[in-house]
């Protein structure tokens, strides 16, 4: 036995090399279970991204107030944290190395990092810096890596971008936003998309993306669950028709009112999850829906309790389901188990 070594020039371009090898006689007699044919492969050189980007949503509540007419939050601004590090890759379910930069093994280090991303979807509406008198923008904690704190809002593409030379320690920066004081913080889930940009003196030529979502920002409102409704599809058959009223008691205009399927009898439907059916409801005004204009919202969910979410104080608002069957109606009591045990 003995090793046999071959020099061989080797190209990457971002995928793995694999060696693939097989030993026969002169006689083409198999040796070790290989041959010109049979042969045994494996990889010398295991290509990964070279940086690690974790995005975190953050967990404290960042839920605009009825005080404020949407326009602030209680609790904090904060919707996560980015963090950029060197990828690690780990083999054999215990060995973790960090990735190199080149195959003399010499690893991904900070000063490979020249500039990191950072584009920020969802409702801009609040985040508009020239909104007076406070303006509005996005922060991204970008001193975290070493950098001065970027504040960048583009109303227009929704773009929030930190992009400089990094220096200091890799870490995580905070994602928070300033509203612009006038503009009412609309209810809105986010997403970051983060992208690591090799440094212009590292070996390293490609970047890193990673899009996830952050934290959502919630609105304060008054939930009023309907139970036991039926879409317009459902109640043709039986003549049956679900009717909502939500009344405004206030001699101002009332939010935005959305609903949510909460349970389904069809099978295989796909809940859209909470959709919004009217933007206010007037001052010392209704809403008034039924079965057809909830199951255009919702979708054909068959028979179930909906749950209506308006953007108000529940000391202003009246609430009432009524069924209507062959020219009779009922009015149906909302709520649920533990309100009716009450």
């Amino acid at each position: 036995s003995g090793t046999c070594t071959i020099d061989l020039p080797l190209d990457l371009a971002g995928t793995d090399v694999t060696v693939s090898l097989g030993i026969q006689t002169d006689a083409g007699a198999p040796v070790d279970n290989s041959s010109a044919t049979n042969r045994v492969s494996t990889v010398i050189v295991d290509t990964a991204p070279s940086f690690k980007i974790a995005i975190t949503p953050d967990t404290g509540a960042t839920n605009a107030t009825l005080a404020s007419l949407f326009k602030a939050v209680a609790t904090d601004s904060i919707l996560g944290t980015v963090d950029v590090t060197a990828n690690t890759v780990t083999y054999s379910g215990s060995v973790t190395d960090t990735v190199n930069t080149d195959l003399a093994g010499t690893n991904v280090l900070l000063a490979d990092l020249g500039a990191v991303n950072l584009v920020v979807s969802g409702v801009m509406d609040a985040f508009d810096p020239n909104v007076l008198p406070a303006g509005g923008s996005f922060v991204f904690e970008a001193n975290a890596f070493g950098l001065g704190v970027n504040s960048v809002a583009d109303t227009a593409t929704a773009d929030i971008v930190a992009s400089t030379t990094l220096g200091g320690n890799a870490g995580g920066a905070v994602i928070s936003f300033v509203a612009d004081g006038t503009s009412a913080v609309a209810r809105s889930a986010y997403s970051a998309a983060v992208t690591a940009v090799p440094a212009s003196g590292s070996d390293i030529k490609s970047s890193t993306s990673l899009t996830s979502a952050l934290q959502s920002i919630t609105r304060d409102g008054t939930q009023v669950t309907f139970p036991w409704t039926q879409t317009g599809t459902l109640g043709a058959a039986s003549g049956t028709t679900s009717v909502y009223r939500i009344g405004n008691l206030d001699a101002t205009a009332a939010g935005a009112v959305f609903v949510e399927a909460k349970n389904s009898t069809t099978a295989g439907y796909i809940n859209p999850g909470i959709v919004q059916v009217a933007a206010t409801i007037p001052a010392k005004g209704e809403l008034v829906l039924n079965s057809s204009s909830v199951e255009a919202a919702l979708g054909n969910y068959g028979r179930g309790d909906v749950e209506f979410t308006v953007e108000a104080n529940s000391t202003s608002l009246t609430g009432r389901q009524f069924v209507v069957r062959n020219g009779a109606i009922q009015q149906v009591m909302g709520g649920t188990v533990s309100q009716d045990q009450n």
